[in-house]
């Protein structure tokens, strides 16, 4: 019986860490049990049928203590199932739930797009953010985060979750003028204070001269009364 085990084991490619890995059960727990020197209960001998993708009956005749491995008639006339040519399936299940993308795909200055409730269409939700009330997702406008996000590229915020310095946003700022859109850029974050919001881009801002310095290339100011929301980016997808 247990010799028979090993066999069916190696006839698979399984490895004795590879079977502990698969059954939750150790590899010296295994070697004595194919070695005959520990005797085989029943809960590991359903594990390692599993494992081997193999009937109960395959495996052992009797059960520690002598207790006879009784299995349904419908079961035991099964024929023998072929042997897999991979590993063992493993049942993946996709999110069914979906999440919204808002804003427009059409940019303006340093990666700015409108971002007024208006949603663009739904997609599948990032497994992360099921269940999460008001996470929502924006596509990516311009260049000036790459080679981090590009152009095109969906991203997705948990609302819920702290920003902290150095995490990559979604910041909400209001309209220049009364009666504009409300906007939105993706962004690092450096920080927000009083007197207002600093966020940073990868690429130099338009029409900032290479002879500028660093903060005057890279990074954004906006007063604090006009900010409305920063959320953290917690996912993305290539839709």
């Amino acid at each position: 019986m247990t010799n028979h085990i090993r066999r069916l084991r190696d006839e698979r490619g399984i490895t004795l860490e590879k079977l502990a890995e698969m059954t939750d059960i150790s590899a010296g727990q295994l070697s004595r049990i194919e070695k005959g020197k520990r005797g085989l209960r029943l809960e590991s001998a359903l594990k390692i049928a599993s494992a081997l993708d193999v009937d109960l009956s395959e495996i052992s005749d009797f059960l520690e203590g002598g207790e006879a491995v009784s299995l349904p008639a419908s079961r035991a006339s099964r024929p023998p199932r072929p042997l897999p040519n991979a590993s063992p399936f493993v049942p993946v299940e996709f999110p069914r739930a979906t999440i919204g993308i808002y804003g427009q795909v059409a940019g303006g200055k340093d990666g700015r797009f409108v971002l007024n409730g208006q949603k663009v269409m739904d997609v599948l939700c990032p497994p992360s953010l099921e269940n999460v009330k008001d996470a929502y997702g924006v596509f990516v406008s311009g260049s000036s985060m790459e080679p981090r996000y590009f152009p095109g590229e969906a991203v997705f915020v948990n609302p819920h979750i702290p920003v902290r310095q150095g995490n990559f946003v979604i910041a909400q700022v209001a309209g220049q003028f009364e009666g504009d859109d409300p906007g939105a850029y993706v962004k690092q974050f450096v920080s927000m204070t009083s007197s207002g919001l600093v966020l940073r881009q990868f690429n130099t801002r338009e029409g900032v001269s290479e002879d500028a310095s660093d903060a005057d290339k890279f990074e954004l100011r906006f007063p604090r009364d006009e900010v409305i929301a920063v959320h953290k980016i917690v996912a993305t997808l290539d839709v």
